[in-house]
């Protein structure tokens, strides 16, 4: 990509041979844990990522969205029950390299600022087990229920 060095440190490089290896296999494991979640998750007050048709999906992040105003008092549950979660996406209006760049302002992008305002990785990982996926999925529910 025009513009972008992404050289890797020779260690990192010596552990992608063999990952490169095995990308097939994880992507398997990913989409078979990534509808185990889907199928758990169902029942909840949420939103889900939705993959089009036409695209194919490394399966890397599980993201769910739910209530902005309650965000951060569920990955704080969650934490306090040993759940790490995550926020790996914020909308692009509410980033302060483009809104100083662009002269963004997030209230003129309230789809946006509402998905980044209440989207959650939960744990993912090709070798989490479904028994972690049922505990996070329940420990969900609690929290879900307890803040809405």
């Amino acid at each position: 990509m025009l513009g972008t060095k992404a050289n890797l440190p020779d260690i990192l490089a010596c552990l992608l041979t063999e990952q490169i290896d095995k990308i097939y296999i994880y992507q398997k494991k990913r989409l078979k844990l990534f509808k185990f979640y889907n199928k758990i998750l169902s029942h909840l007050n949420i939103r889900k990522q939705e993959i089009h048709s036409k695209c194919k999906s490394s399966f890397h992040l599980y993201t769910i969205h739910v209530n902005p105003k309650i965000r951060n008092k569920v990955i704080n549950f969650l934490n306090k029950k040993g759940i790490s979660c995550a926020v790996n996406y914020k909308s692009i209006p509410s980033l302060t390299y483009y809104k100083n760049k662009y002269k963004l302002n997030p209230n003129n992008y309230p789809i946006a600022k509402e998905w980044g305002e209440g989207t959650i990785s939960l744990p993912f990982y090709p070798s989490i087990s479904k028994y972690d996926q049922l505990f996070i999925a329940n420990t969900l529910d609690i929290a879900l229920r307890k803040y809405e």
